[in-house]
Order: structure tokens, then sequence, then C-alpha cells
């Protein structure tokens, strides 16, 4: 599923951070969610995680709503909301 980027000169989002793997090769996973929607996206490295901050801050022309994220090209994915934390 691709993913908008929003039209918007603020965002909001709740970051989760947490160490996987091995001890010798631990990488950073991330999360983060939108507190409006609850809609969430998992991210497999920290450089993937800021490559979806860079993109919703980018500059683009106002009331363009051809940008899209690809989901295939950015390395993350949209996650289901769920009532526990």
């Amino acid at each position: 599923m691709a993913v908008h980027a929003n039209n918007q000169r603020y965002h909001s989002y709740l970051l989760r951070l947490w160490p996987a793997g091995e001890p010798r090769v631990r990488v950073w996973r991330a999360s983060l969610e939108n507190p409006r929607t609850g809609e969430r996206l998992a991210f497999a490295s920290l450089e993937r995680l800021f490559a979806f901050l860079q993109d919703q801050t980018a500059e683009f022309t106002w009331g363009s709503n051809d940008r899209r994220i690809d989901e295939d090209k950015s390395g993350y994915q949209l996650e289901e909301a769920s009532g526990a934390s």
C-alpha cells in the first residue's frame, strides 16, 4: 500500500524506538504513530525512518496531491492501529 504525502506544514507523531538483533549486530527499529488517526508506520532502521521524515518535510507545490510514497522504495510499512501499546 502506498501512503500519500500530506500537504500540510505541521506533522505530529508519537515516536517509538527499540533495539533489535544480537548484541554485536544490534540495530534500532522505530515506529511513528499519527495521534490524530492512530495510523502507525514501522521502520526496519533509523535510516528508513529518517528517509520518511525527509520526504514528509521536503518542499513541494502547495495543492499538489500527485506525490506518493512507495513502500517498496522507501522501506517502511503501514501497520494497523491496535488498542494496546
